[in-house]
């Protein structure tokens, strides 16, 4: 078996990391190379909400992500936060525990899906197309509180309201074994609720395309990519109110208290039964909102890295990417 001769970071090199290298930190050795030969480290910050709310994670979160968080701050020379409410938090976690607060900027995230040639849907999201539905895209876990979608269906079906099949696409998380009992079992909610598991990327589109209008009551987040995805299909959102999320679109977006199941009720009700309210909505996102593509958050990324660079550029300038999310 052959081998490859390991690279080794030389002056004017750049490191890049795109924010999954928690799970194999690997600050304390960033650390070093800078000290030894000056590399550039720029790190990806996507949020701190296992820090921030480690009750809604398994146990471990905490201390992994502390710490990695903590020795970023003392190794980044820049730092590549997803929204303004990532780099206040992670500012102020900095602050908290004493350590420099390296340079921060702002990365908008493209929200197209990729292009894909067009192919039938699969039968599961064939049986969908034939009524009215809403949509929900995120992993199901107890911080994207899907229980408040639940328990507001429930209000709707037990107040006689003909309330469309709600699907929600994502994995299965964790901390909901619970609320996934709950709606296998619960009959008010029998074939109200559809969970679908490893979408496709076409399925995703064509559920995008075709649902009423989609869902997000997220208790916190460091963006909120879906609704980024929802309002670039053209689809209006209804959102939770917390944390980034306003920052995608303004008002182009409904937003309602995560915790506020009635108003998440009577939401859902306005614009399921009156379509010119929804009509309205959608006219909004199709002459206001402006996508972005992966390409030009890419430019972002290397606009910044290059004005970070020292200049004059020395004879040797490598950037080594590594860990994309």
């Amino acid at each position: 078996m052959s081998s490859r001769p390991l690279a080794k970071f030389q002056a004017g090199d750049c490191y890049l990391t795109m924010g999954l290298d928690w799970d194999h930190n690997k600050q304390d050795f960033l650390y070093r190379e800078k000290k030894k030969t000056g590399v550039k480290v720029f790190n990806f910050a996507y949020d701190i909400i296992p820090v921030k709310f480690p009750h809604y994670y398994p146990s471990g979160k905490f201390d992994l992500f502390s710490t990695y968080f903590a020795t970023m701050a003392w190794t980044a020379d820049h730092i590549f936060c997803i929204s303004k409410c990532t780099a206040r938090d992670l500012h102020g976690f900095f602050e908290d525990v004493g350590s420099p607060s390296p340079p921060m900027s702002v990365v908008r995230l493209g929200d197209v899906l990729p292009t894909i040639p067009s192919r039938a849907p699969s039968p599961e999201v064939t049986t969908l197309l034939g009524a009215p539905y809403l949509l929900s895209v995120s992993t199901i876990e107890i911080r994207k509180n899907h229980e408040t979608l639940y328990r507001a269906l429930l209000r709707l079906i037990e107040s006689g309201f003909d309330v469309p099949t709600l699907v929600l696409v994502g994995m299965t998380g964790w901390r909901v074994d619970d609320f996934l009992y709950s709606l296998r079992h619960d009959p008010r909610v029998a074939n109200k609720i559809v969970i679908l598991d490893h979408v496709t990327d076409s399925d995703l589109a064509t559920l995008y395309d075709n649902c009423l209008f989609t869902l997000y009551p997220s208790l916190y987040e460091g963006w909120g990519l879906p609704v980024a995805e929802s309002l670039a299909h053209g689809k209006f959102c209804l959102a939770s109110d917390a944390a980034s999320i306003a920052e995608i679109a303004g008002d182009i977006v409904d937003y309602v208290d995560p915790w506020n199941v009635p108003q998440w009720a009577d939401k859902i009700r306005l614009y399921c039964a009156n379509p010119e309210a929804l009509r309205r909505r959608e006219e909004s996102v199709a002459s206001r909102f402006r996508v972005t593509s992966w390409e030009a958050t890419a430019n972002q990324i290397a606009a910044a890295i290059t004005s970070t660079w020292p200049s004059p550029a020395p004879e040797r300038r490598d950037v080594v990417v590594t860990s994309a999310k």
